[in-house]
């Protein structure tokens, strides 16, 4: 059965491709205008990696600051986002050796692409910059559609209750670090961040992260309607 999309999770889909097509053109026709090892000696022509840096920038700061404006599934390691179960539910799958799979499966991917175009001469701040644009596209498109790190590793039920919802942020700018700036070295730092109060809160708070116990992550009491499961 095909859910209903939730019209933000599209606009913001819609809006990231616009981005990745603008960043391959460019790359292609302007490349320097890509290279934010720079960004600060530009004038205008900046414009583009800023509302880069300013959209990865706010979207990793709801992360990690509580708030009831993302999803449930980026939120469920704080306090105010747990929702005590009154009735029974099947527990979550064993997780850690999938989130270990995938880190590894996102980790030999990316070293590939980047090696591959490092051999063949063309790795520059432009490449790394489309890269990044591309994870945060899948990113919208897993959680849309079909997310390969839960079929393959996780065998969670939904998004919801992944247990690497927030490992995007650091999937996403670990490429930018390949040319360290100041650009890229604060998206880093701050995904680092997240990725450390995430994994603190899961081995504090395991009962946020998994439906058995924290009924805000269970299909009936979801109100985004952005992914594909279709059922309690």
């Amino acid at each position: 059965m095909v859910s209903k999309k939730g019209p933000w999770a599209m606009s913001k889909f819609i809006f990231r491709l616009g981005l990745l097509a603008v960043a391959v053109a460019l790359n292609f026709i302007a490349p320097e205008v890509l290279d934010f090892r720079v960004i600060f000696g530009m004038g205008v022509e900046s414009a583009f990696l800023w509302a880069i840096w300013v959209m990865i920038f706010v979207m990793m700061l709801f992360r990690i600051i509580p708030n009831k404006f993302t999803t449930v599934g980026a939120r469920k390691h704080f306090r105010g986002s747990y929702l005590e179960a009154r009735k029974p539910a099947d527990a979550n799958p064993d997780m850690h050796k999938g989130a270990i799979k995938s880190a590894l499966s996102w980790f030999g991917i990316t070293a590939g692409v980047i090696l591959i175009f490092f051999g063949l001469g063309l790795l520059t701040p432009g490449v790394v910059v489309v890269l990044t644009i591309i994870y945060s596209l899948c990113d919208s498109t897993f959680v849309m559609f079909k997310c390969p790190f839960r079929l393959l590793y996780l065998k969670n039920r939904c998004c919801a209750d992944c247990r690497i919802y927030n490992w995007d942020c650091m999937m996403m700018c670990a490429p930018l670090i390949v040319y360290p700036s100041v650009f890229s070295v604060s998206l880093f730092l701050l995904a680092a961040a997240i990725i450390v109060q995430w994994e603190i809160a899961q081995i504090k708070n395991p009962r946020f992260f998994s439906r058995e116990f924290n009924a805000n992550l269970r299909c009936e009491n979801c109100n985004e309607k952005k992914c594909t499961r279709g059922r309690a």
